[in-house]
């Protein structure tokens, strides 16, 4: 957008229901702060079928924690 804020992320994804990989987006609806960092906070997922898009999910992101010692 006009303040440089990432609003859509676009990517090829495999999506298990039609067994193909397909173009999908996450287009961020809302922006704020969490843990000091500005970030989008919420966000629409879609899948871009050939016959129209599908917005499957709904992303809120409420809290963040950074640096947290954990084993992968």
């Amino acid at each position: 957008d006009a303040a440089g804020r990432p609003t859509v992320v676009e990517a090829q994804r495999y999506n298990d229901s039609r067994g193909e990989i397909l173009p999908w987006k996450v287009t961020s609806t809302a922006f704020g702060e969490r843990g000091g960092v500005r970030m989008p906070v919420e966000g629409i997922g879609t899948w871009e079928f050939e016959e129209g898009e599908f917005d499957y999910v709904e992303l809120r992101v409420t809290t963040v924690d950074y640096n947290v010692p954990s084993r992968y």
